[in-house]
């Protein structure tokens, strides 16, 4: 069962992403691995890491401050989001707020790289 927390941060998956690229791994929530009861493996969400390995759980005003300047987001009747950006739009498949910032974090990040090595 996912719990409060895990609702409103960006999913692990994303989280390891982020900090890969190199996002400043500052957040007031972090995801921990760890075997359970009857050896089944759980990631869950605390507010201190367990230790420096534990990847930044972003919550959506987190990852907001992140952005290269202001930052609009629109509901789609979907689910989804747009994050708009001076740049232009982003459309997410990503019906959480913190997993849609995530993403669009990532695709400039991707844009970036692709200008520097043009």
């Amino acid at each position: 069962m996912i719990g409060d927390e895990e609702k409103i941060v960006c999913s692990i998956e994303l989280a390891r992403q982020l900090k890969a690229i190199g996002i400043p791994q500052e957040s007031v929530f972090y995801w921990c691995e760890y075997y359970g009861p009857m050896n089944s493996y759980e990631k869950h969400v605390k507010q201190l890491p367990n230790d420096s390995s534990a990847p930044s759980a972003f919550t959506a005003d987190e990852l907001i401050l992140l952005m290269p300047g202001d930052c609009d987001i629109h509901h789609r009747l979907n689910g989804n989001y747009i994050i708009s950006l001076r740049g232009g739009n982003y459309i997410t498949n990503s019906t959480l707020i913190a997993d849609a910032l995530a993403t669009t974090l990532l695709e400039i990040n991707e844009q970036t790289k692709m200008k520097e090595e043009e």
